[in-house]
C-alpha cells in the first residue's frame, strides 16, 4: 500500500521535530504528535485513530487473530447489544456499579460477553459433553458508562477495543488446558511487541498481564524486588508498583453458568460447565508498545507491527522529472509493503518527522546538478538519524528549480 504524507491527516508533521524535547514527551502526547490518535473534545473521552493509527490497530488485531488461529481458537463476531436480563440473572449487574449503558427495551450496550456466550451456545443446542471444550474469541468493542470519571488522556474511554477469548470447559483439566492455551498466546504476542510484561496473581483464578511503568494507571502489590505475586502469593515483604493492565485470564468457575441455567449432558448426569475468560485491551497494548519501544528520535517499531516500511521522497518536489520518478518508485515498492510518498518541501523537517514515525529506510530521489540524471540515495535510520549511501546537499533550497 502507498500512502502520501497529506493522507496521514497530521499537520504537525510539518513542524520541525526537536529531538531534545522528544525524549521527555509523554507517551500520550507522542501518540498525537506522530499522528497515531487524536481526541475530539477536551476531556479525552473519545479516541479516533488516524490513518497511521489504523494501520497499527489493525496490525495488533491481526497479531491476536493469527496467534489465536494458530492455537485452534475460532473467531466469532458478537453483538454489541444484549438483553440486560442476562447480566441481571447472573447477579453481575451490581458489580459494574452503574458502568453499563442502558438502552430502551431492556437492552444494554455490551460491557463484556460472558453471559452472552453462554446464551449463544444454549441457542445453538450444544448440550452434549462431546462438543466440549469449546474455544473461541472475538475482536470487537465493549462499552462502559464512565460518567465523570477521569479519562486519563484517552486511556480510559467509554468505548473499548478489546480481544475477548472464551473457553467453555467440562472440568478442571480442560480449564487448565485453556489457561495454558491463552497464556502462551498472550506471552507470544507481548514478546513479539517487545513489551516486558509480568504476570500478577490478583486472586485465586485471576491472573493479570502487567506492563510495569511509572505512567501506569493501576497500582498493584508486588514483591519487594519488583517481581509479581504469582508463584509466591504469600510473601510477606511487599510494595506497590504502577503498571498498565494489558490483559487478564480469569475463571468464573460454575457461578455464572449455574445462574444462567446452562447445563451439559454427560454420561453421569447433567453438569454446569466452567467458563474461562480472557480480555485484552487493544489500545492499551498500542500505548504500551509505543512506551516500551520509544527512542530519543522517535519510535522503534518491532518488525511484526511496523506500520510503514520505507519512505520515498523527491529531494526537490518542484523538479517534475525526479518527482515523477519518485512516484513510480513508491508505487513499485508498495506492491509488497507499506510505503510513504513524502512530497513536502522542507527536507530537514521531512527527515525529522520520518524518524519520529520510525520509518527505517528513506529513498531520496534527486537529479545531479551537473549531469541532470536522476539518482537515488538510500538512508538508513540509526541512533543519530539517517545515514545516506550518497552525500546529499540538504542545505539547498528544496523548492529550487534545477
Amino acid at each position: 500500500m502507498m500512502l502520501k504524507t497529506s493522507s496521514l491527516m497530521n499537520p504537525r508533521l510539518n513542524q520541525r521535530v526537536d529531538s531534545s524535547s522528544l525524549s521527555v514527551t509523554p507517551t500520550a502526547e507522542l501518540l498525537k504528535q506522530a499522528g497515531i490518535i487524536t481526541n475530539v473534545g477536551a476531556s479525552g473521552e473519545y479516541i479516533d485513530y488516524l490513518p497511521l493509527g489504523t494501520l497499527l490497530i489493525n496490525g495488533i488485531k491481526e497479531s491476536f487473530r493469527r496467534k489465536s488461529e494458530e492455537k485452534g481458537i475460532a473467531e466469532l463476531v458478537l453483538s454489541s447489544v444484549q438483553p440486560s436480563s442476562l447480566i441481571e440473572k447472573s447477579g453481575r449487574m451490581n458489580q459494574f456499579e452503574g458502568d453499563i449503558h442502558h438502552l430502551n427495551g431492556g437492552k444494554v450496550l455490551s460491557p463484556t460477553h460472558e453471559e452472552y456466550v453462554l446464551e449463544l451456545v444454549k441457542h445453538q443446542g450444544l448440550f452434549s459433553y462431546k462438543n466440549y471444550p469449546i474455544n473461541f474469541f472475538q475482536l470487537g468493542n465493549v462499552f462502559r458508562n464512565l460518567g465523570n470519571k477521569s479519562h486519563h488522556g484517552g486511556l480510559r474511554t467509554g468505548e473499548v477495543s478489546v480481544y475477548e477469548g472464551y473457553s467453555i470447559c467440562l472440568d478442571k483439566s480442560q480449564e487448565l488446558n485453556a489457561w495454558r492455551l491463552y497464556d502462551e498466546m498472550l506471552c507470544s504476542i507481548f514478546t513479539d511487541f517487545r513489551i516486558p510484561i509480568k504476570r500478577h496473581k490478583a486472586r485465586q483464578g485471576f491472573v493479570e498481564y502487567l506492563y510495569p511503568t511509572s505512567n501506569g494507571l493501576e497500582e498493584v502489590m508486588c514483591q519487594e524486588n519488583g517481581e509479581p505475586l504469582l508463584d509466591e502469593p504469600d510473601v510477606t515483604k511487599r510494595r506497590k508498583m504502577n503498571a498498565f493492565d494489558l490483559a487478564m485470564i480469569f475463571t468464573n468457575d460454575s457461578g455464572i453458568t449455574e445462574k444462567s441455567g446452562f447445563q451439559i449432558e454427560t454420561p453421569t448426569g447433567k453438569i454446569s460447565p466452567i467458563l474461562c475468560s480472557v480480555g485484552a485491551g487493544i489500545f492499551r497494548t498500542l500505548f504500551s508498545l509505543v512506551e516500551s519501544n520509544r527512542t530519543p528520535y522517535g519510535i522503534d517499531w518491532p518488525e511484526s507491527i511496523r506500520p510503514i516500511q520505507a519512505a520515498v521522497m523527491p529531494l526537490y518536489p518542484r523538479d517534475l522529472e525526479s518527482t515523477r520518478y519518485a512516484q513510480e518508485l513508491a508505487a513499485d515498492f508498495s506492491k509488497n509493503r507499506n510505503i510513504l510518498l513524502d512530497d513536502r518541501s522542507n527536507i530537514s523537517k521531512r527527515l525529522g518527522s520520518l524518524s519520529l514515525l520510525g520509518i527505517p529506510q528513506v529513498y531520496v530521489v534527486y537529479r545531479e546538478e551537473e549531469t541532470k540524471q536522476v539518482n537515488i540515495s538510500e538512508g538508513i535510520l540509526g541512533k543519530t538519524g539517517y545515514t545516506f549511501s550518497k552525500e546529499l546537499n540538504l542545505n539547498r533550497d528544496s523548492d529550487a528549480k534545477l
